[in-house]
């Protein structure tokens, strides 16, 4: 290892630092080390206080080794200026914390320079996150990923950020609400595009203030909302969206409506081209799309109260609309004359178990359908009788076995 004094690049996969050799003075030029293994305290291998040592790293994991916040300030991450990316990450089988100020003052102490522009805090163990985060010093960060960060009840104040542009927040599950700890009156995540919620089995609401959301103060370039896994949320939106193209909501199983109860008519984001709503049982229904709606791409699966309202979704009136997936469908025939647009181009109905039978009147109308996919629907029992528009150049059929029998040579259809 003494000849690496040149080495710009190195990558460790599998590889302990403990068998690194104790003096890293000729390593002090590498811009990557892929991941700093600190030892626990019964080891004598790698410190905290040779991360000091490296000019530059990304990861730094077994937080949980450090003994107090002198240690932590040893690796001086604050004067790192080149430090652009990093993950601090605790590991997931560690004890919780013994002392939750000594863990927070250590967290503190792990302040990196303000040139930092990518952030990941994984499996901390404090109930409270260091007050660094969310500071508006740090002007040059586009992203940040809290993981698992358990313990903590409340959000750091990531909505004063001017410059943050993607935020994602995994299996923080002891949060209840998102938007109350930002203290501020102002435009609220400013330049965010793409926010992603998954596994917050305790977050129920949006707490920001009514009038910032109607406003479009909150989230106003926000571009992606995805939301997964959180059992107990109660509404989608935050508010008003004026900038969203891409709406993902997935198993939110108390999700009732998608905008708050006093914004009901108010229309879907203008700019809004793909919605994919997956098993939200008690959804209520879709959004009011308006005149000018851009939407092209609707997928709709597993929702059963959803489907049981088909006919306030108002589809007829997605002019752009040019594909359709439904799955879980209830009802033993597919939807009713008139619903769907007749510009739709692809459409496809999985796993509908009750489905007997396809609308004549609906499929006729679908003049500009090119693509009809029908899979794991087990009680259809046959093609339209009026037969599948004349635009329609592909059809695919998988585990229809009443529809397979109809289909065979000599068979009506």
């Amino acid at each position: 290892m003494g000849s690496l004094i040149n080495l710009r690049y190195l990558e460790i996969d599998g590889v302990p630092l403990k068998e690194f050799p104790q003096d890293m003075s000729n390593m002090k030029h590498l811009q990557f080390l892929c991941n700093v293994i600190l030892s626990d305290k019964s080891s004598g291998g790698f410190k905290m206080k040779r991360v000091a040592e490296l000019e530059s790293l990304r990861c730094i994991s077994g937080l949980e080794n450090i003994n107090d916040a002198r240690e932590a300030l040893g690796a001086n991450l604050k004067d790192k200026k080149g430090l652009s990316k990093l993950t601090l990450r605790w590991n997931s089988n560690a004890w919780g914390a013994d002392n939750l100020q000594k863990e927070k003052d250590i967290f503190d102490a792990l302040r990196p320079h303000a040139n930092l522009e990518h952030l990941v805090i994984e499996n901390y163990r404090g109930t409270t996150f260091s007050d660094w985060i969310g500071d508006s010093a740090f002007v040059n960060l586009v992203s940040i990923s809290l993981i698992s960060c358990e313990n903590c009840c409340t959000l750091p104040p990531l909505g004063q950020l001017p410059f943050l542009k993607e935020l994602e927040i995994r299996g923080c599950d002891s949060v209840i609400s998102i938007g109350a700890e930002i203290d501020h009156t102002g435009c609220l995540f400013s330049h965010l595009e793409r926010l992603t919620i998954i596994g917050m089995l305790e977050w129920k609401d949006w707490s920001f203030s009514s009038g910032a959301m109607q406003e479009g103060r909150i989230f106003p370039l926000l571009k992606e909302l995805y939301l997964d896994n959180c059992p107990k949320l109660n509404v989608g939106f935050p508010g008003y969206l004026p900038s969203l193209k891409h709406l993902t909501i997935s198993h939110c199983e108390q999700m009732a409506v998608l905008l708050p109860r006093t914004q009901q008519t108010v229309t879907a984001p203008p700019s809004l081209v793909s919605v994919r709503i997956s098993n939200c049982p008690v959804l209520e229904s879709l959004l009011n799309w308006g005149s000018h709606s851009k939407v092209a791409k609707l997928e709709l699966w597993d929702s059963k109260r959803l489907f049981e309202n088909h006919k306030q979704w108002d589809l007829h009136r997605l002019f752009c609309l040019e594909y359709l997936s439904i799955s879980g469908w209830d009802d033993d025939s597919f939807l009713d004359e008139g619903l769907l647009p007749t510009n739709l181009t692809r459409l496809e109905i999985y796993s509908s178990s009750n489905l007997e039978i396809l609308n004549d009147n609906v499929f006729q109308q679908l003049t500009s359908l090119t693509s009809l996919s029908i899979y794991d629907c087990e009680k259809l029992r046959c093609l339209p009788k009026e037969g599948l528009p004349t635009s329609l150049s592909e059809l695919f059929i998988l585990k229809c076995p009443l529809l397979k029998q109809c289909c065979e040579k000599g068979e009506e259809d």
